[in-house]
């Protein structure tokens, strides 16, 4: 039993990058006292790289892969050697729970990257009006006045931009204490 390495990629033998890899392995196993019997440099073609994990895993050496791991298209060693192994290629439960919550943050962020929270005072008769005037607003929040029995503060969220002319036109609707806040991040 000994020690391979497989450096796997067309930018090393394209000369396009340098390896660094090997010469780290060759180091960091000479600090044990070890050797490297092996080395083996593949470009990204599925079918070497495949056909190469095969032997190194029938071969009983230890081998350290690197390279084609990125998410770049001609990153093919995670499937390679699933198919080299036979079994199929699957993300992790936990993993798949990670990206799922990543991809709803990412959502979250993308989604309301033009939207704007809109909050403000108004008289209750005003709100069919000023409902009118918020750009691309789902309904809004309207919550009432302490002390003021006849107004109401209104919080809305909308999707589209809010132009000065809107505050103006929201103003002249009767609305008063108007604040427009970006939203960075926003779960549905």
């Amino acid at each position: 039993m000994g020690f391979g390495a497989i450096i796997i990629g067309d930018e090393i033998l394209s000369g396009r990058r340098t390896d660094k890899h090997l010469p780290k392995i060759i180091e960091l196993l000479s600090a044990r006292g070890l050797a490297l019997d092996w080395a083996e440099y593949i470009g990204d073609e599925r079918e070497r790289i495949t056909a190469t994990l095969k032997r190194a895993f029938a071969s009983g050496d230890t081998v350290f892969s690197t390279g084609g791991i990125g998410a770049t298209p001609d990153d093919h060693t995670r499937q390679c050697a699933a198919a080299a192994l036979g079994v199929p290629l699957e993300l992790h439960p936990e993993k798949e729970e990670w990206v799922e919550r990543l991809l709803m943050r990412i959502e979250g962020v993308q989604s309301v990257r033009e939207s704007k929270y809109i909050m403000l005072h108004a008289p209750r008769s005003a709100l069919p009006e000023i409902r009118k005037l918020l750009p691309g607003s789902e309904s809004p929040t309207i919550i009432p006045l302490e002390g003021h029995p006849d107004k109401v503060a209104i919080h809305a969220v909308c999707r589209e931009n809010v132009f000065w002319e809107t505050l103006e036109s929201l103003k002249k609707a009767g609305a008063s204490a108007l604040l427009v806040l970006p939203v960075e991040k926003m779960l549905a």
